[in-house]
């Protein structure tokens, strides 16, 4: 009997911006499968960390009232 478990490796960056009465969490992540070398998920979370700062540093809440 054949049974289908991998391990699913994760890389997450979370970001907090408190603003008046909330918390907004801004969550970025990169995921590395059973097959994929570890060299390249390290690449591939350097590759997207500066994606993941421009994400949270452009994010703008605008007033309604």
């Amino acid at each position: 009997q054949q049974r289908v478990e991998f391990t699913v490796t994760s890389y997450f960056r979370v970001y907090i911006c408190l603003y008046k009465n909330y918390m907004i969490f801004i969550q970025c992540g990169v995921w590395k499968w059973p097959w994929d070398k570890d060299g390249d998920f390290k690449k591939r979370i350097n590759n997207y960390i500066p994606v993941f700062s421009s994400i949270a540093n452009d994010f703008i809440i605008q007033s309604q009232y």
